[in-house]
């Protein structure tokens, strides 16, 4: 089969580039199950550029929406106001737009806008079954629980607090 393409730009309200934020295609499933992240193709993850641009491809024919995910690295990128820690689906969180690729089809012009909005933070603890061991903690949208909003290591006594999170379930 011909593999498809989605290209687009990453950029905050100015237009300055989010470079290190990350793209990810999410393929269409059955029934009304969220959307999951395309696993068979690398090039279905994409790091955004110093251009603030991305590119996917290797995508078989399928149906598809584009994620982006942005964090302290991205932060930086963006300038003006912190943006903390996010995810976007295209064009707005909900509902996703599909793309169809029925083979070899490019979609360009998928562009995000990273808006800086209130943020919050979230902390605990995990209840570690035994002294210093390591866990990883990860926040997740209720809406789109295949992405992981922000992720960091739990200390050794199990506590965590995420910082710059936006508005949202």
């Amino acid at each position: 089969p011909r593999y498809g393409v989605i290209t687009g730009r990453v950029t905050n309200a100015q237009g300055q580039p989010a470079h290190g934020a990350k793209v990810v295609a999410l393929v269409k499933r059955a029934g009304n199950l969220p959307a999951e992240p395309f696993t068979h193709s690398p090039g279905a993850r994409a790091l955004v550029d110093e251009r603030g641009q991305y590119r996917l491809y290797g995508l078989i024919p399928g149906e598809y929406a584009v994620a982006v995910s942005y964090g302290p690295s991205a932060a930086a990128g963006v300038g003006g106001a912190p943006v903390g820690w996010g995810v976007l689906v295209y064009p707005g969180n909900a509902p996703p737009r599909f793309f169809t690729i029925p083979g070899g089809d490019e979609h360009r012009d998928v562009d995000f806008v990273i808006q800086p909005a209130y943020l919050y933070s979230v902390s605990g603890r995990v209840e570690l079954p035994t002294p210093n061991a390591v866990f990883s903690v990860a926040l997740v949208s209720v809406d789109q629980s295949a992405l992981a909003l922000a992720t960091l290591d739990a200390a050794p006594d199990g506590s965590f607090c995420f910082t710059g999170i936006p508005p949202g379930s």
